[in-house]
Parts: C-alpha cells; sequence; structure tokens
C-alpha cells in the first residue's frame, strides 16, 4: 500500500476513534432526565392478625403517581398458609404489587388497623424504590421466609435502603439495645403472651443475641421506631425519615385486648395441681388417680421435649440448636421412667433432674429466653418430682 493511502486511511482511524470518544463524553456529561410528575412513598403498617406469625403485624410499601393514576401497594408476602412454615423458615415470599383499594379491603375485612407512614424521600430516591420493586414483582424470584431474618417488614426495609444510594437509614430507640427475646416481649407486649412464648422458645438462645435493627424492626414496633428515625447523607445532612404526620387508613375493628388464659395463667393452674397430686401422693389417697395423673403429665413433658428437639435439629429455624427449656422439658424422665424403673438408679436419676428444675427457676435472671410461666412449670416439675421420692 503506498505511503499517502496508508497515511490517508490512519488520519480517519484517528478522526473515527475521537468522535467516538467524544460521544462518550457527552453522553457521560448529559443531564439526568428529569420528571415533572409528583410522586410520594410511604409505609403501610397493619396491626396484628389473629393467628400467631401475624402478631407483629405486617408492613409494605405504597408508591403514587397521581398523574398518571398509579397508587400501588408492594408487599412482601409468603406463599404457603403453613403456620410452623412461617417460623421454621421453610416458607417461600416474594413481591407482590397489589392496588391501594384492594390492599386496604383485604385488612378492613379482617378488622385490622392500616396505619400510613409518610416517608421523607428525594424524588430520584422514589423512582429507584419503584423501579427496584417492579423488578422484584416482574421477576417473581422467591426467596425463603423467615419471621427473624426474612419477612414483610425486612424485606421492605432492605429495598428502601437500597434506594437510598449513599444516604443511610438510622434508628434512635430504645429498641436498639434489647436482645432478641426481650425485643419480642417489649414488641408483642401482653396482648400477644403466646406468640411471645412461641417466638422466644423457638428462638432459643438467640434470644440474648441482638440482631441488626433491619431484621429486629417489626411492624408492631414502628410506631415507636418511625417517628424519631432519620437519614443521614454522605456529607452528613441529617432529615427526618418521614415526611409528615401518620395517618390512619382504616380503623381497627377487631378487639385485641389481653387474652383471658396466658401462658402465666396456666402454668399457675399446672402448679397447683402439681400441690394437689403431691398432697393427695403423700396422703396416701386415690393412688389410681395420682398414677393416671403423673401419666399424663410425663407424657406432656415428654411432647414438649420433642417438639424442641425438632425446632433445634432443623437448620433453617430462627434460633440456635441449644434451647435452655430442655433442661425442665427433655426426654430423661421418659427414659428413666421407663429403663430404670424398679433400680437404685431411678431414684437419683430423677432427684437431679429435679435439682436441675429447682435451678431453673431463676433462669430469667441469667436468660431472656426464660420467662415467669417457665420458672412456674419447672417449680411444678420440681414439686410433683420431690414430693413422690422424698415421701
Amino acid at each position: 500500500m503506498p505511503d499517502e493511502y496508508r497515511s490517508r486511511y490512519g488520519l480517519r482511524a484517528v478522526v473515527a476513534v475521537f468522535m467516538l470518544l467524544s460521544a462518550v463524553w457527552a453522553t457521560a456529561q448529559a443531564p439526568e432526565p428529569t420528571f415533572t410528575e409528583e410522586v410520594g412513598a410511604s409505609m403501610l403498617v397493619t396491626s396484628p392478625g389473629p393467628l400467631f406469625y401475624q402478631a407483629t403485624g405486617h408492613a409494605a410499601i405504597r408508591l403514587q403517581c397521581p398523574a398518571f393514576g398509579l397508587d400501588n401497594v408492594f408487599s412482601f408476602e409468603t406463599s404457603t398458609d403453613n403456620a410452623l412454615g412461617q417460623v421454621l423458615g421453610h416458607a417461600k415470599g416474594r413481591f407482590a404489587a397489589i392496588g391501594i383499594d384492594e390492599y386496604l379491603g383485604m385488612f378492613r375485612s379482617e378488622g385490622r388497623e392500616v396505619k400510613e407512614y409518610p416517608l421523607n424521600l428525594t424524588d430520584p430516591q422514589i423512582r429507584t424504590l419503584w423501579r427496584l420493586l417492579d423488578d422484584a414483582v416482574e421477576s417473581g424470584s422467591e426467596k425463603d421466609f423467615n419471621v427473624r431474618f426474612r419477612s414483610c417488614s425486612s424485606e421492605a426495609i432492605r429495598k428502601i435502603t437500597e434506594a437510598l444510594g449513599n444516604d443511610e437509614i438510622r434508628m434512635n430507640n430504645r429498641f436498639q439495645a434489647m436482645d432478641n427475646g426481650t425485643h419480642f416481649k417489649e414488641g408483642l407486649k401482653d396482648e400477644s403472651p403466646w406468640s411471645t412464648l412461641v417466638f422466644t422458645v423457638g428462638l432459643g438462645t438467640d434470644c440474648d443475641v441482638s440482631d441488626h435493627w433491619h431484621t429486629s424492626l417489626t411492624p408492631r414496633t414502628m410506631d415507636e421506631c418511625l417517628p424519631s428515625a432519620s437519614i443521614v447523607s454522605r456529607d452528613g445532612t441529617v432529615r427526618h425519615l418521614l415526611s409528615g404526620t401518620p395517618a390512619v387508613l382504616v380503623e381497627a375493628t377487631r378487639p385485641n385486648g389481653p387474652q383471658p388464659v396466658t401462658p402465666v395463667a396456666a402454668a399457675i393452674a399446672i402448679l397447683i395441681l402439681s400441690a394437689a397430686v403431691s398432697a393427695m401422693d403423700m396422703a396416701g389417697r386415690w393412688p389410681r388417680v395420682v398414677k393416671a395423673i403423673d401419666i399424663v403429665a410425663l407424657g406432656l413433658q415428654s411432647l414438649a421435649a420433642l417438639a424442641l428437639i425438632a425446632v433445634a435439629v432443623i437448620p433453617a429455624s430462627i434460633g440456635s440448636a441449644w434451647n435452655w427449656m430442655f433442661i425442665p422439658f427433655n426426654l430423661l424422665p421418659l427414659l428413666a421412667g421407663t429403663l430404670l424403673r424398679g433400680t437404685p438408679l431411678c431414684r437419683p436419676v430423677f432427684l437431679i433432674y429435679s435439682g436441675a428444675c429447682v435451678l431453673f427457676i431463676a433462669a430469667p435472671l441469667l436468660t431472656s429466653e426464660a420467662d415467669t410461666w417457665s420458672s412456674i412449670l419447672s417449680a411444678a416439675i420440681a414439686l410433683r418430682i420431690l414430693s413422690h421420692f422424698l415421701k
């Protein structure tokens, strides 16, 4: 090729590369597209439902664009009604988009309150959040649903945090200093004592662990947490998380007062029965009745132990493998009563077990997992065993 042609082609290549780089630079320097339509974002928090896994309530994100008549609720929901799966982490959940009227109608029919908390997000952050939620709905991808690690509120918070970019949400409330067990007890309060029992027993020794607020924040506690929360930008600018006063969209009609029979009340009744049976046993009266009650009590204690074992060996459960409740609820009484009955070892084994139950009465001083009801039940077990073997 002659030198003049080589020079001409070289010049064209240089010009082409220059034009390409100029186009890339111009695209990078182009201003972000501007939108004139007003958009809004808020959190919808629903009061507890009748099922135990609904005791923490429900949370979802509402996004609005009045100019286009858009008013959608994005809710992370389970694909199963299996209550046990909700706790053990074997349920699946995914985001669904629901019209606001349909969404409010569902909870209105259940008599549950729906409260709206307006979020103080910037316009680009709201649009980013909308895109993220649309993508999540369209993908239809399912994730493990676990009331501790991944739930309706934690997934909503994750999406909001992702949309904030360099901004960060900070919670400024007393719940941050609480461990998981105390958090459940404070959050569920006295209206859901049986749900509190299920959650704390399921957590096991993880009751004494403090989870990140992303997962420990529940819909039930948002009424106290969100108003004091803030958003901190990279430059140190601080603004309130909420842009206005929360508003009640649906009034509650379902009664949610204290339950008539609580775990403590049931435990006290069992303790009274244990004292009565022990008195009859020591007096030598109605031996057949005493024996029948002892058999039933041993069966119930063994069933409780088996339930604890099932929860502990399931790796996807919400808590740890070890559980403080194994001290009063284990298979030792059943095994000792079956295999050691009539042998010299039977008496000392039961006395050691009853001694452990006596010590467990003080367990609430050491762990958030144990509570008043567990101390009373442990006292009832110890009383019955000691009265039988020491008479």
